[in-house]
């Protein structure tokens, strides 16, 4: 284990992501970016690569930390990037107030990158991190702004856009349809059980559009590695929820859930339902869930879709950077980058 001294108060600690489980499962984080998440994460997408944490103690205490794994960029750029891609949206960060220059100086002193880049940043986050490094001469590029969809419950929360007189008629018409195609049958599954139901829900999926058009669970091994390692653990809680008619799976939702929270990560539904919206009604049955659940605030649909606006109050402001090392090398590569970049452009 290496530690870098940043200041009197303050050290970071860099640590593998199993060594770090213990550490980052005192910190306040999201259910995507929890420990056993991570854990899952490294364990199916960087098993080569590894991911290190950054962990950030005063006296002893853990206070934040940071995820990243090491990958190849175009051009040959070494990157040490957030533990993001297409099933984790949001970087595995939570930066205490006043030590974004404490977690720069012990990124500088770690050799062998060119630039971060680091994705799914919280704003409060990026710009802390954004004047840190700037301040210490780096390149910082804001690569996207976005943002996610939430749906708050409880007395603060904002009022939900209520639904249309005629939205609701539609709505109604097309369940009181749906129900008379079949006996329909509603599964809620978490702990030991979540995994003969994430079992249905791939089987299900893979017959579904996701199929063709998009990128099922049983795409690879990797990634239905994930889904089943998260199914076995218990931080965050792995939901599954089955929508079946006369037995067979005809959508499906896969949460994650922990502090309150709930994150809907993967939906999928029968195409030639399509005109039933059974995806539309895994979703609502969630954030029904919520709504009615004291113990839970909040459901992070993971997504902008404009088609979920109906089911949210609320939103997550995100952005991707790239910081860039100040040495020559990545300096040169940054320049490269960037006359490529005008080359295309002309």
């Amino acid at each position: 284990m290496q530690v870098n001294e940043t200041k009197e108060d303050w050290h970071v600690r860099w640590m593998s992501a199993t060594a770090a489980v213990d550490a980052i499962s005192t910190l306040p984080l999201g259910p995507t970016q929890r420990a056993g998440w991570l854990s899952a994460w490294a364990r199916s997408f960087a098993p080569q690569t590894g991911v290190s944490v950054a962990v950030i103690a005063m006296e002893g205490a853990v206070r934040g930390a940071l995820a990243l794994t090491p990958r190849q960029g175009p051009g040959g750029v070494r990157l040490l990037a957030s533990t993001t891609n297409g099933h984790a949206r949001y970087a595995v960060l939570f930066l205490p107030e006043g030590t974004a220059d404490v977690l720069r100086k012990a990124l500088t002193q770690r050799p062998g990158w060119d630039a971060l880049r680091l994705e799914g940043l919280n704003q409060r986050d990026a710009d802390a991190l954004t004047t840190a490094f700037a301040r210490a001469g780096h390149r910082v590029e804001t690569e996207r702004r976005f943002h996610s969809l939430l749906r708050r419950s409880g007395p603060d929360a904002p009022p939900l856009p209520a639904p249309s007189s005629k939205t609701r008629r539609r709505r109604d018409r097309q369940e009181r349809a749906f129900a008379e195609t079949g006996r329909l049958e509603w599964v809620d599954a978490t702990g030991p059980d979540s995994v003969s139901a994430l079992d249905a829900f791939i089987a299900g999926e893979a017959q579904s559009w996701k199929a063709a058009t998009g990128e099922p669970l049983n795409a690879s091994p990797e990634i239905a590695g994930f889904y089943r390692t998260l199914a076995q653990g218990s931080d965050p809680t792995l939901r599954v929820t089955l929508l079946k008619r006369d037995g067979t799976v005809v959508a499906g939702l896969i949460c994650v859930e922990a502090n309150g929270e709930r994150v809907a990560l993967k939906t999928f539904y029968d195409m030639d339902l399509k005109r039933h919206s059974p995806g539309m009604m895994v979703l609502r049955r969630a954030a029904q869930q919520v709504d009615n659940a004291p113990d839970f605030s909040r459901l992070d649909l993971f997504s902008d879709w404009s088609q979920y606006d109906g089911l949210a109050n609320d939103q997550r402001a995100l952005c991707d950077l790239t910081i860039w090392n100040s040495t020559p090398r990545a300096t040169l590569l940054r320049l490269a980058r960037i006359g490529l970049r005008r080359l295309r452009g002309s």
